[in-house]
């Protein structure tokens, strides 16, 4: 059974899908807020995955140690989509806007992801208490390699996200800004632009040269 709901309901239904872009996925949230089904509005997200539309990202959760995160974030796919159901027009206007930082995630996301080795699976990181990895890529069952992609020029990294890589124990870290430059940031951080971090992984045989 395909996508049932108006068009109103339908335009709602992605401009709130659009709302939780880079965010956690939270089914009842969105079902509570549209007055729909919690079994409709997981269909109508599966739909748009399948349709290529939107991407969910999910956890990774090996540790039980840890209280970690164990919902899929959601992404739209198409930078141009999202911006258009946020009613975001021009680069100024998006620069300026809530959503420009997650805007510039999945788009880095969506530049790495369909590159990879099928044997390499994407996933994100997080816990309770606060640490956080934007992208990790996972060989088997080891994490490998742990990505933070910042809007900001300047590569800062946050507590949670060197405390991710203690607990993943990742050996390859990339900080990934517009501007880049590949250079080392810390001792186990190197800041790259999207061009270069992709030169990193296929050095790592990780995407296919």
């Amino acid at each position: 059974m395909g996508i049932t709901a108006t068009i109103p309901l339908l335009n709602n239904f992605l401009r709130m899908v659009s709302h939780l872009h880079g965010s956690l996925l939270n089914y009842s949230t969105l079902s509570n807020s549209l007055g729909m089904a919690n079994n409709t509005v997981r269909r109508y997200v599966e739909i748009l995955e399948q349709a290529y539309l939107v991407r969910r990202l999910e956890p990774w959760f090996v540790n039980v140690s840890k209280r970690i995160v164990k919902s899929p974030k959601i992404y739209f796919r198409d930078s141009g989509n999202l911006h258009f159901l946020n009613n975001i027009r021009h680069y100024e206007d998006l620069i300026t806007h809530p959503v420009a930082g997650t805007s510039w995630e999945g788009y880095v996301i969506e530049q790495i992801i369909p590159l990879l080795d099928p044997a390499i699976r994407p996933h994100f990181y997080r816990t309770s208490n606060g640490a956080e990895m934007d992208l990790v890529l996972i060989d088997g069952i080891t994490p490998v390699v742990s990505i933070e992609i910042k809007l900001s020029l300047a590569p800062a990294l946050t507590r949670g996200s060197t405390e991710s890589i203690t607990d993943l124990k990742t050996e390859h870290n990339f900080v990934v800004t517009p501007n880049g430059g590949n250079v080392a940031v810390r001792p186990q951080w190197i800041h790259c632009n999207i061009r270069e971090v992709i030169e990193h992984l296929k050095a790592l045989k990780m995407i296919a040269d």
